[in-house]
This record gives C-alpha cells, structure tokens and sequence, in this order.
C-alpha cells in the first residue's frame, strides 16, 4: 500500500476518533467530498468533514484542494443536513497534529465571502499551509478563534 494512502486513511481514522472522544457519534462514510461525518445531538449540530492528511517528512508544506473537490464537499454535506468542514492534519517523526474549519472559514480565509460564493471560486484550487510555523499558529490559535472546530497537536518520538 502506498505511503499517501496510509497517511490519508490514518488521518481518517485519527480525526474520527478525536470527535468520538469529544462526545460526537462518528461515521466513516468515504464518500465522495465527504469522509466523515460527525453528529452532536447534544447541541444539534452535525459536520461533514473532508479529513486531508500529509506526512511533512516527505517535504509537504502545502495541501492542494481542487475546486471541484471543494463544491463536491459543500454539496455531499449540504445533502445530509450538516455543515461541511475541512481536517488538515499532518505526521511527522516527531508531531502529529490536524485542526477542522468549516468551509466557509476556509472560504474566507482565503478571501471570498464564504460558502455564499461557492460558485463563483476563480481559481482552480486553493492551498492551505501546513508547515510547521502553521502548524504552530494553529495551536495557538485556536484558543482564540472561534472559527477553528478542533485543533489537535501532540510531540511524539517514533524510534525505529
């Protein structure tokens, strides 16, 4: 099996997990623009969530998310009732580290209105950082930003 396809399914089943432990019945649907979804009847709240994971020891310092992967995302959660969501998460020898931002967050970050401008994305795709200064800024950031859903971040040390 192929590196990228372990880390992709790693970071499925890890990001799945994270929701399960934070209260969220978790389903793996792999479907096509969703991976997950995650339901909080708690609080009504459900997310469908396009999980896109890298390992940055091969150089990786970007995610590259095709426009058409983006509508696909927003129309698979769109049709369940839930609120479509991006995870980027990333593995290395020495951290392990994902955060989960609706698309409308990653929407405006990168500076369109949000998911009201879904079809009028005029760019092929769109990049989200995924270096280890980001990967910093996430964990930082993410007690003071509302708009981050989840941010995990862990050192580890994997020895051969």
């Amino acid at each position: 099996m192929r590196e990228n396809r372990l880390t992709g399914d790693f970071g499925e089943y890890f990001v799945a997990m994270h929701f399960n432990r934070n209260n969220f019945q978790t389903d793996i649907i792999d479907h096509t623009g969703i991976d997950l979804m995650c339901y909080q009847n708690e609080k009504n709240v459900q997310y469908g969530i396009s999980v896109k994971f890298r390992n940055i020891d091969n150089g990786n310092n970007s995610i590259r998310i095709p426009t058409k992967e983006i509508v696909r995302c927003y129309n698979a959660a769109i049709r369940r009732g839930a609120v479509p969501c991006y995870a980027f998460g990333v593995i290395s020898k020495e951290i392990i580290a994902f955060r989960t931002i609706t698309l409308n967050t990653l929407l405006e970050n990168h500076g369109y209105i949000g998911v009201e401008d879904i079809n009028n994305i005029n760019t092929d795709s769109i990049s989200e950082n995924i270096s280890l200064k980001a990967i910093y800024e996430w964990k930082n950031k993410s007690k003071l930003d509302e708009s981050i859903l989840s941010v995990f971040y862990d050192r580890i040390k994997i020895e051969r």
